[in-house]
C-alpha cells in the first residue's frame, strides 16, 4: 500500500464489467493498495443509474457487455453528465483502430488492456484521480472568488478579466488535463501528440492559480481601499 497522497484515496471509483472474475481483480488490487471507496456492478443495465446515485470521480468500464455496451454507457454518460472532467477509463482487450476509434469518439479518457498489469492499472488510476481532483479544486476556486466579488466593484474591466482568466485555466484543463495525467501515452498510444501542451496547461494554470491567491484589492464607490488577506478553505472537497 502506497498512501503518497492520501486524499485520492477517499475518491469514488465505478467498476462496470459484466464478467466478475475482472471486477474481482480490480477490487483486490485496488483495496490491496487503499482505495476505500470503491462500487462494483455487473448488470450493464444499472450503470447509468449508479453513476447518479454513487456519482463516481473515475470510471472503469468494459465495452464487451450485454446491451447496453461499453460504447452505449460511455455515450449516455457524456451526453447526460454535466461534469466538466470525469474520466472514463475503457477496459478492452479489443486493439484494432476501428473500436479505438470509436471508443475515443464517444468520449473515453484513456484505455486499459485486458489482460491487466497491476502496475499500470495504478498509474493511470491515481494519475485520473489527480486531475479528477484539481478540476473539483479549481471549481471551488472559482466559486469562492464569485463571492468574494460579489460586492460593488468600480473596475468591470479588472473583475472581468479576472474571471476570463479562470475560465482560460479550466478550458486549458479540459483540453490537456487528461494526456498531462497519464503521461500523454494511452495504453494504446493514442494521446501522445497533447502531452507536453497538456503538462504546460496544468502547469500554467497552477502560476495562475497561485497568483489570484495573493490579497485582492476591492475599491468600492466609497473611495476607501479593503484588503481580503485570506480565502475560503476550500483544499478539501466536499463530497
Amino acid at each position: 500500500m502506497n498512501l503518497d497522497d492520501p486524499l485520492l484515496y477517499g475518491m469514488k471509483i465505478l467498476i462496470i464489467d459484466d464478467e466478475p472474475v475482472n471486477v474481482a481483480l480490480l477490487e483486490d488490487v485496488l483495496a490491496e493498495n487503499g482505495y476505500t471507496r470503491v462500487h462494483s456492478i455487473t448488470d450493464s443495465q444499472l450503470a447509468l443509474e449508479t453513476c447518479k446515485s454513487f456519482q463516481p470521480d473515475l470510471v472503469l468500464l468494459d465495452l464487451m457487455m450485454p446491451p447496453p455496451d461499453g460504447f452505449a454507457i460511455l455515450e449516455s454518460l457524456r451526453a447526460e453528465s454535466d461534469e466538466n472532467f470525469l474520466p472514463v477509463v475503457v477496459l478492452t482487450a479489443d486493439t484494432n483502430e476501428q473500436a479505438k476509434r470509436r471508443a475515443l469518439e464517444a468520449g473515453a479518457t484513456d484505455f486499459l488492456l485486458k489482460p491487466f498489469d497491476q502496475t499500470e492499472v495504478l498509474l493511470r488510476i491515481r494519475n485520473l484521480l489527480k486531475s479528477r481532483r484539481a478540476h473539483l479544486l479549481l471549481d471551488n476556486q472559482r466559486a469562492a472568488l464569485e463571492d468574494a466579488f460579489d460586492i460593488e466593484f468600480p473596475d468591470r474591466m479588472l473583475k472581468r478579466s479576472v474571471f476570463e482568466s479562470i475560465s482560460g485555466i479550466a478550458a486549458a484543463i479540459g483540453a490537456g488535463g487528461a494526456a498531462a495525467a497519464t503521461g500523454g501515452v494511452g495504453a494504446l498510444g493514442v494521446l501522445g501528440p497533447a502531452a507536453a501542451t497538456g503538462k504546460a496547461r496544468v502547469n500554467r494554470s497552477d502560476a495562475i492559480m497561485s497568483k489570484l491567491r495573493n490579497p485582492i484589492f476591492f475599491m468600492p464607490s466609497s473611495s476607501k481601499i479593503s484588503v481580503r488577506t485570506s480565502w475560503p478553505d476550500i483544499s478539501k472537497t466536499p463530497r
